[in-house]
């Protein structure tokens, strides 16, 4: 890395870590502005890095509130299923 930038971040007490975290960031809202990947999947990127600062009971759902088909079911079987699931 360059030695000005690794000075500055001494300076100001930036780990690698959060270098690397806010360029990332920075590179998504630059590829969303340059039409390379849309803001939806963007979010999506933004939420899944947030994952790691999640305990694992909040975004586990319980098994009996789950909602599942046989594996051997087809999907248009399953897609006739969803909306009286979930209604």
């Amino acid at each position: 890395m360059n030695p000005i930038i690794n000075l500055i971040s001494r300076i100001l007490r930036l780990d690698r870590k959060d270098r690397v975290k806010t360029r990332f960031h920075n590179l998504l809202e630059e590829y969303v502005e340059q039409g390379f990947i849309a803001t939806e999947e963007q979010r999506m990127v933004k939420a899944i890095l947030k994952l790691n600062q999640k305990d694992v009971e909040e975004v586990m759902v319980p098994r009996t509130d789950m909602v599942s088909v046989p594996a051997d079911m087809e999907v248009s079987g399953a897609v006739t299923l969803f909306p009286t699931t979930y209604v």
